[in-house]
């Protein structure tokens, strides 16, 4: 169990993607260049939005942008296609550049399908969605539409008994229900305390007022504490 405690994949992530290259607009005249919000699967630091859906799209042309992948990149890819849209998505910039100046991909209308990319735009935007600092957490709207705090728990985490997990998680409701407006000061994102994780959501001011007690009495059950801010944030 110690060895969970020890292990977390905020710091697996900062480790895995510390040197990884911004997107700079001088590196991609005239595309329109997004703000990521996370390594994307926890591989990719790099996305393309490529024209079309899983029902509408060139498939002679998407075929000939998979053999280029295959044979001129050298890091691997994954497309993923809904509904909605299609993303290619990249783990090395190199790949990113080669698809961006390839005489091939130009001349045969593959760039055409490129709509963006999406990617860590500064160093300090990078550093904050890898989790160097794990204090904060980079999403563009709060939770549920006004909650800037969140705690998880989980008793995989939690140096005793899962029922041990469970009576302490009961007793932060208790807590939580006595001192707070449950839907507007907090809310959990599992209403049930038999699940072995959860996640709390709270408004910052009031962790502000409350957060030093809380911690006082359960800081040994919360795997992380984050405070949520928005990409202009970090950008």
């Amino acid at each position: 169990m110690k060895f969970y405690q020890r292990w977390n994949p905020r710091t697996y992530i900062a480790e895995q993607f510390k040197n990884t290259k911004i997107l700079e607009q001088g590196d991609f005249p005239g595309v329109e260049l997004l703000p990521s919000l996370t390594i994307f699967y926890d591989e990719y630091p790099y996305r393309i939005a490529v024209k079309g859906n899983r029902i509408a799209y060139d498939i002679k042309l998407m075929a000939d942008l998979e053999v280029f992948l295959n044979t001129s990149c050298v890091g691997r890819y994954r497309f993923q296609s809904t509904l909605r849209n299609t993303y290619l998505y990249l783990e090395y910039i190199s790949d990113l550049k080669i698809l961006n100046t390839s005489t091939f991909i130009k001349d045969n209308g593959i760039k055409d399908l490129f709509l963006s990319y999406t990617g860590p735009l500064s160093v300090a935007h990078r550093d904050a969605i890898i989790g160097v600092d794990e204090k904060i957490e980079v999403r563009p709207a709060l939770y549920f539409g006004k909650f800037d705090r969140k705690l998880s728990f989980s008793s995989y985490m939690h140096d005793g008994s899962k029922e041990d997990h469970q009576q302490i998680i009961k007793d932060i409701s208790s807590f939580l229900s006595e001192n707070l407006i449950e839907g507007d000061e907090y809310m959990w994102y599992k209403k049930y305390h038999t699940y072995s994780s959860n996640f709390l959501y709270v408004k910052d001011t009031v962790w502000q007022e409350l957060g030093g007690y809380f911690l006082l009495q359960f800081s040994n059950i919360v795997n992380s504490n984050v405070k949520v801010v928005p990409p202009s944030d970090v950008i």
